[in-house]
């Protein structure tokens, strides 16, 4: 299936190849993999056998490293077209990708089980730079890659891929391709019909927001530094209210915060001179609790991401949204000297009701 850019950040369980037969596979388009260590295993005609790199988890990955990088396994990167296979077998199977040739020869691989995964997501590419090849963005969520995990452990991280507007054709292959209509079926819609199939015995599906109305996408904000993280500097990016959770993406940040872990929503306004400046949204969201910890941070059974720089606009919209998933909201404000500088002059304090009011009007009809 293929995917034209893909993301692979995640470590995950090994799929049983050996008995497991293919869906689907296809090829995809240029894929980057960050701070992720792997078993290097050549294939007979590679060459010489590297060195080989146990991993830090129980994962049976291998990666390739292409010419460019530095060679550090501890910062893998890797850039170029790729296999995207769904597999089937008696374990329940999973996702394989099939990287490029590189440094010593090898194609990159990495497997993530259906078992392991907590969401697959589809999007829109709403990227102004978008190409019908890259029209279309899947994120996979492993379970262990919920909430914050995805900045405070190495890994496992979320994957992505950029899936391509077009019918089937050649490039896709297996027993889903061959049963696919070419007048009708995408590449998307085959992709999401095996992937269903298999996350069924889970209770699990795609979640596809590509025509899904309702949904809050593509707000621009900052992510603000998370104590007791490798978060350590502010990350712009964007931040998504969806019927999965909150999704947050950027260049150093990529976090899903399913509802399971939503245990509250602040919404601040920012005054200056009681005039409305902007809005901060700050998501409170449960993590173990380490009492022995000399760390106050880690005594907290909960962390806080704040997004900062919301447009006002959005509190109607954010307030019909915590309803329909039934987040408890808390509505306040801060007065700044200086809101463009971030420069508070005064704490957290309860919103003024008019305020609120207006704000969460339904536009007036013409």
């Amino acid at each position: 299936m293929p995917p034209r850019r893909a993301t692979s950040t995640a470590c995950a369980q090994p799929v049983d190849a050996s008995s497991s037969s293919s869906h689907l596979q296809g090829r995809s388009g240029n894929a980057s993999k960050r701070k992720h260590d792997s078993t290097e295993n050549p294939d007979d005609d590679a060459g010489p056998r590297p060195k080989k790199i146990q991993p830090s988890t129980s994962a049976d990955t291998t990666s390739d490293v292409p010419g460019q990088s530095s060679g550090s396994l501890d910062d893998i990167a890797f850039e170029g077209e790729m296999r995207f296979e769904v597999i089937s077998g008696p374990t329940g199977g999973g996702i394989r990708l099939h990287g490029p040739r590189g440094l010593w020869g090898m194609d990159a691989a990495f497997s993530l089980s259906f078992a392991s995964i907590e969401a697959i997501i589809v999007m829109k590419n709403l990227k102004s730079s978008a190409r019908k090849k890259e029209a279309y963005e899947i994120f996979i969520v492993p379970s262990a890659a919920t909430g914050i995990a995805p900045i405070k452990n190495r890994y496992p991280q979320l994957i992505s891929f950029k899936f391509p507007n077009q019918k089937v054709d050649g490039e896709l292959r297996g027993a889903a391709a061959r049963a696919g209509d070419a007048k009708k079926d995408t590449y998307l819609s085959v992709c999401k019909k095996v992937l269903d199939e298999q996350l069924m015995p889970f209770g699990k599906a795609v979640t596809d927001y590509t025509e899904t109305a309702g949904v809050i996408t593509q707000v621009e904000a900052s992510l603000e530094p998370v104590s007791g993280t490798d978060l350590k500097k502010k990350s712009k990016g964007h931040v998504h209210f969806l019927d999965t959770g909150i999704l947050f993406l950027s260049k150093e940040a990529r976090v899903l915060v399913p509802f399971s872990l939503m245990t509250g929503l602040n919404v601040i306004f920012g005054l200056e001179s009681r005039k409305l400046m902007g809005m901060d949204v700050i998501l409170k969201v449960s993590v173990p609790a380490d009492p022995a910890s000399k760390d106050v941070f880690a005594r907290l059974d909960y962390a806080l991401l704040a997004f900062k720089r919301l447009s006002p606009a959005l509190t109607k919209h954010i307030k019909a949204y915590a309803e329909k998933h039934t987040v408890k909201v808390e509505w306040l404000s801060m007065e700044y000297y200086d809101y463009a500088k971030d420069s508070p002059m005064s704490g957290w304090m309860d919103a003024p009701e008019d305020l609120v009011t207006r704000l969460c009007q339904p536009p007036r009809q013409a």
